[in-house]
């Protein structure tokens, strides 16, 4: 197997979120594992078939969604406590706040800076990756009522990234999957528009990165959305793993039909677990259809 990198740069506003009332609200660029591989998965399986996408459920790994700007690469800020931080709680805890993302060419100087309790405040960002924006659109089944969508538009030379692995027997699939899936876009509102992007660039990753990737250290931080398997949900309540949790739910069309995902609680990307979690895909479908998958496992980041 082997890793990829693929830098995605969107040419309309994305939008990641969530309905309330009349109007549709979100700022935020979190795109999670799971919601990028439902896209492939689906976008697959109309391109090819659905025992094709199935490959995509064995000897495959991808993470979420995470930011970059120009060359630079941004990984989730880990979930970590030290003793350092417990000592200077107060300032700390007001300077992480401001962080989200580090930089993967400091990501090691900042655990270290992270142990010894040493100033964070250089590793919060200068320029922000993208704005919010509002369009206001017309529903014309309903006397044409206007509503309002919020989105969000990547500044110049910033986007998403996702690092990818897998044979490469399925590359050529793989690539024209992410080409057809760049003109019918991801996230929410595809059909005014939102979603669509250019493949940037596709990459393969320095051997530093790759050695992150497969090591062996202590800590893994988790750069994929994570449900544990039973027998790890056990070992979580022992461990010394520092994790969020969030919580999953969603629609995936099915025939041009909407069918509802059962709701499911993973494990956040950027969680750091002490022991080599593997997590799972789980069958979600709450009516009887073909199955509808949530990907959930582990693709992981070491931390000495």
């Amino acid at each position: 197997m082997n890793y990829y990198i693929y830098k995605l740069k969107f040419v309309t506003p994305v939008r990641f979120g969530v309905t309330k009332g009349n109007i549709t609200n979100d700022n935020s660029s979190d795109f999670t594992s799971d919601q990028i591989f439902a896209s492939i998965f689906n976008e697959y399986v109309n391109l090819y078939s659905i025992d094709k996408a199935k490959k995509l459920l064995n000897d495959f790994y991808i993470s979420d969604l995470f930011p970059f700007m120009e060359d630079k690469l941004y990984l989730p800020k880990p979930i970590m406590i030290f003793d350092s931080l417990v000592e200077n709680k107060n300032k700390d805890r007001k300077i992480g706040k401001k962080i989200k993302y580090i930089q993967i060419n400091e990501f090691n100087e900042y655990i270290n800076d992270l142990k010894k309790g040493n100033d964070l405040l250089k590793y919060k960002l200068t320029k922000p990756f993208f704005k919010e924006v509002y369009q206001t659109k017309y529903n014309f089944s309903k006397e044409q009522t206007p509503y309002t969508v919020s989105g969000i538009q990547f500044y110049k030379n910033c986007g998403l990234y996702f690092i990818v692995s897998f044979n490469d027997e399925i590359k050529e699939e793989f690539d024209n999957v992410i080409r057809s899936l760049s003109f019918s876009g991801i996230g929410g509102k595809k059909s005014s528009g939102y979603g669509k992007f250019e493949i940037d660039e596709i990459i393969k990753p320095s051997l530093d990165i790759i050695n992150s990737l497969n090591s062996n250290c202590k800590y893994k931080m988790l750069l994929s959305s994570v449900i544990p398997t039973d027998e790890e949900v056990m070992m979580l309540k022992t461990s010394n793993s520092f994790y969020s949790v969030i919580s999953r739910s969603g629609f995936s069309v099915v025939n041009g039909n909407m069918v509802k995902k059962k709701t499911t609680s993973m494990l956040k990307s950027g969680s750091c677990i002490d022991f080599d979690i593997k997590g799972q895909i789980k069958e979600v479908n709450k009516e009887n259809v073909r199955s509808i998958y949530r990907y959930a496992k582990a693709l992981k980041w070491g931390i000495e």
